[in-house]
């Protein structure tokens, strides 16, 4: 499958380990970013974590993986092949475990304390309870314990200083409320960037609903394939999909399925791990299904053994 600026990667292919609910995955070594998974190639990120090599790896096939620019590069070395790839016009942040640490503790405590079965929103669940406004402010509550303990996440810094110097713009998306929000940006980023708009769950509906990523491309006077939405939950990936913004996930020892899951286009360890992918271009699989199939049903038949 081919289409206008796109290109072929070739990847030789080697039985690893891909750790996820304990099954055995084909997908590729870590120095690279693909990954096979329920027979669709997708990307998995730099030095990921979760690819632990076999101890009897061997090459299996070779797979073509056509690609295509997502955005044009930020700082072109050459010029870019023909191509119909917009420019990035700006960036949309998650806030917990995005720009700051994960704090898991926090959603764990809310389901606890309000009775929130494993699987359903949180923010759903205290919607349909007979006292909402006593739950929000337990939950309130928990946020603020959260903003006090919050740290800024490895890497976010460097990226918000390049995506400055290079006149990306920036907001923030997220479900928390307004002042855990105004007191990260004061207190940790010192009102050194400037994040317009802020768009909190105060707006409606919020993730994972794509309305907030189209509310601020409204806003800055783009489409939504401009924007890149950054986060690491289903429901930031959920919303940059749904919108057609591309996804960025920031991988964690608590969202190792997202990673491959079909609405995450790439994944980092750390923020400024962006920098060199957005100053290339960063680049999306072109995902020939049914071809990839056929070519992977030797290497699933070597792993079942």
């Amino acid at each position: 499958m081919s289409g206008q600026g796109a290109t072929t990667h070739h990847i030789k292919f080697s039985i690893w380990t891909l750790v996820t609910n304990n099954r055995r995955h084909l997908s590729v070594p870590s120095d690279t970013r693909y990954a096979i998974y329920s027979h669709t190639v997708v990307r998995a990120g730099f030095n990921a974590p979760h690819l632990i090599p076999s101890s009897n790896a061997m090459d299996i096939t070779t797979v073509s993986l056509p690609t295509r620019l997502r955005f044009l590069p930020l700082c072109p070395t050459s010029a870019p092949p023909p191509t119909t790839a917009p420019p990035l016009t700006g960036v949309i942040f998650d806030v917990d475990g995005t720009l700051t640490l994960p704090q898991p503790w926090m959603f764990t405590k809310m389901r606890s304390l309000l009775g929130v079965l494993p699987g359903t929103d949180i923010l759903t669940h205290v919607s349909k309870v007979a006292d909402p406004p006593a739950s929000m402010a337990l939950i309130k509550r928990i946020e603020d314990e959260g903003m006090l303990a919050a740290t800024i996440a490895p890497g976010v810094e460097p990226l918000l200083n390049y995506l400055t110097a290079r006149g990306i713009r920036k907001a923030i998306l997220t479900r928390n409320y307004a002042s855990p929000v105004s007191h990260l940006l004061s207190r940790h980023l010192g009102l050194r960037y400037t994040f317009d708009p802020i768009v909190t769950r105060e707006f409606y509906p919020p993730k994972p609903e794509p309305h907030g990523i189209r509310h601020i491309a409204g806003l800055w006077g783009c489409d939504t394939r401009e924007l890149l939405m950054i986060g690491d939950s289903i429901d930031d990936m959920a919303a940059g999909r749904r919108a057609g913004a591309a996804t960025v996930l920031v991988g964690h020892s608590g969202n190792g399925e997202i990673r491959v899951h079909e609405f995450t286009d790439y994944v980092v360890e750390s923020l400024d791990q962006l920098i060199e992918v957005l100053e290339n271009g960063l680049s999306e699989v072109i995902r020939p299904r049914e071809e990839v199939r056929e070519q992977l049903e030797d290497a699933k038949e070597v792993l079942a053994q």
